[in-house]
C-alpha cells in the first residue's frame, strides 16, 4: 500500500469526452522525472460516456499513485473542487486533459513552492496546433510587459530564461497549481464550463478569485513549469472565438452582480467607499474603450477584416452579458445561486 503520508503534490485533471486526448496526457505524467511517491494523479471524469475511465486505470500500472474518480455533478468547478477534496497532497496542480507536461515541470513546481511566501504558480502554455493556424489569430496575442499571451486559445509566453512575480490572473487553468490552504480560504472557484442546458449558471471560474489572492502571497511564472497544450481545428475559428467571447460575457455578468450586492470586494474602507472605486473603474474602462475607438478610427494599425472579426466577438460577449442579466432578473434560483458566498461542499449544488 502506497504511503499517502508522502505525498506533497496532487496533479488534478478534470475530463468530459476527452479519452484520446487524455491518453496523451497521462502518457506526459507517466514521464515525470520525480520521485513518485510524492505525487499523485487524479483523474476527475465530469461524466465521461467514452472509455475515460478504461484509459484512467491502464495507468496505474506506469504511474504509482493514479486515481480515477467519477464526478456525478457537471461542470468544471465541481470537479475541480472533487479534485481538491480527493486530493493528499498541500499542492494542487490543475491541468486540462490536453495540456501535455514536461519532463521537468514538476521540479519547476516543487522549486516555486520551496519558497513559503509563493502561493500560486504558472509557466508556459505553448501551443501544439493540430493544423497551420489562420492568419487572423495572431492578432490575439496581447502583449504585457511580461511577455504576450492569448486568454480564447489559455497560451502564454513569459519566456523560456527568467522566472518572474507576476499578477495572478495571467495563470490559466490548464497550468495552474496553488496550494490547497489558499484555494479553500478563498472558497474555491466559481461555476466554470457547464453543459449547455446549465449555461445560465455559468460563473468566471478560476481566474476571479485573482484579487482574491493577490495580497495573500506570492504568484510566479517559471519558465520549467511548461505545457504543450494542443489547439484542435475547431478552436482556431471565428465561432469558436465567439463562443468564448459569450461565456466570458456571462461571466462578466456574474461578477458584476456580485460586486453590486458588496460580495467579492476586498478593499478596505466603508460600503460607499467600495461603491465608489467599482463606479469610478468603470467611468476609467469606458474612457479607455471611447479612447481606443477613436485612436483606431483616426490611427488604424489594423487590417479592416481584423477588427470587423474582433466587433463580431466582442459583439458576442456583450450578447452573452445581457442574456445572463436577464436571465436573473426573471429567476429568483438563479440569483441566490449568484450571491453565493462560494461554491465549496453543498454550495456548488445547482438549484433543483
Amino acid at each position: 500500500m502506497n504511503n499517502i503520508k508522502n505525498i506533497k503534490y496532487s496533479i488534478i485533471i478534470p475530463t468530459l469526452n476527452q479519452s484520446s486526448k487524455l491518453m496523451q496526457c497521462l502518457s506526459h505524467l507517466s514521464q515525470l522525472s520525480f520521485e513518485p511517491d510524492l505525487f499523485e494523479v487524479l483523474v476527475i471524469d465530469n461524466g465521461s460516456t467514452d472509455n475515460t475511465k478504461e484509459i484512467s486505470l491502464s495507468f496505474q500500472g506506469k504511474i504509482k499513485n493514479c486515481r480515477y474518480i467519477f464526478c456525478e455533478s457537471p461542470g468544471l468547478m465541481a470537479a475541480r473542487h472533487r479534485g481538491c477534496y480527493e486530493a493528499n497532497g498541500e499542492i494542487l496542480c490543475y491541468i486540462d486533459d490536453d495540456s501535455l507536461v514536461t519532463t521537468d515541470w514538476l521540479k519547476g513546481l516543487a522549486v516555486s513552492f520551496s519558497n513559503k511566501k509563493v502561493i500560486l504558480v504558472g509557466g508556459p502554455c505553448i501551443p501544439i496546433y493540430e493544423v497551420e493556424p489562420p492568419e487572423w489569430i495572431e492578432y490575439f496575442w496581447q502583449i504585457t510587459k511580461y511577455g504576450k499571451f492569448n486568454g480564447f486559445l489559455s497560451l502564454v509566453d513569459f519566456g523560456e530564461n527568467n522566472v518572474h512575480y507576476i499578477p495572478p490572473n495571467y495563470v490559466f487553468g490548464c497550468n495552474y497549481s496553488i496550494r490547497k490552504k489558499i484555494l479553500l480560504n478563498v472558497g474555491g472557484t466559481y461555476p466554470d464550463y457547464l453543459p449547455h442546458k446549465y449555461m445560465k449558471y455559468q460563473g468566471s471560474g478560476e481566474t476571479a478569485i485573482a484579487h482574491k489572492i493577490e495580497k495573500s502571497g506570492i504568484t510566479l511564472y517559471n519558465p520549467k513549469v511548461k505545457i504543450r497544450h494542443i489547439v484542435p481545428k475547431s478552436r482556431m475559428t471565428i465561432d469558436y472565438f465567439c463562443w468564448r467571447a459569450y461565456f466570458q460575457g456571462i461571466g462578466s455578468s456574474f461578477m458584476n452582480i456580485r460586486r453590486k450586492n458588496n460580495i467579492d470586494i476586498t478593499n478596505k474602507g466603508s460600503k460607499k467607499e467600495k461603491l465608489l472605486i467599482i463606479f469610478l473603474k468603470k467611468i476609467i474602462r469606458q474612457i479607455l474603450l471611447i479612447f481606443g475607438k477613436i485612436k483606431n478610427f483616426i490611427f488604424p494599425n489594423e487590417p479592416k477584416d481584423i477588427r470587423d472579426i474582433k466587433d463580431k466577438i466582442n459583439g458576442s460577449r456583450k450578447k452573452g452579458f445581457a442574456y445572463h442579466q436577464a436571465e436573473v432578473k426573471k429567476d429568483p434560483k438563479l440569483l441566490e445561486w449568484v450571491l453565493r458566498k462560494n461554491y465549496l461542499g453543498k454550495n456548488g449544488e445547482l438549484p433543483k
